[in-house]
């Protein structure tokens, strides 16, 4: 289940990693970017930066949209986390036509 998206150009950083996660009870991290898979070392601060007891999954956005599409993501508590509005909007496009949305989906909210 997705529990929230988020925009932030930085992925995961000690706000998201602490208070955003907790505070939505996300068990993974679904990290999307079209730049960052191609960045060893952006991909290895990400990997520092996991939150303990938290999966963190980095994906470009077709990848993100087809496991999410797949059914794989749907026994985690989902914290989507998009580097740009387009992907965001990409991703949000994608669930929208493959789930009947309501304000307590948080995909609305």
């Amino acid at each position: 289940m997705i529990k929230s998206i988020r925009v932030d150009y930085r992925l995961l950083h000690g706000q998201v990693a602490v208070s955003w996660t907790a505070s939505l009870g996300a068990d993974c991290l679904l990290l999307v970017s079209d730049t960052v898979k191609n960045d060893p070392l952006r991909l290895n601060a990400l990997k520092m930066a996991k939150p303990s007891g938290t999966k963190v999954v980095v994906k470009n956005t077709a990848e993100a949209v087809e496991a999410l599409k797949s059914g794989v993501t749907d026994k985690y508590k989902l914290f989507i986390i998009c580097e740009t509005v387009e992907i965001a909007k990409a991703i949000i496009e994608a669930c929208l036509l493959y789930t009947s949305p309501s304000p307590r989906d948080g995909l609305l909210s």
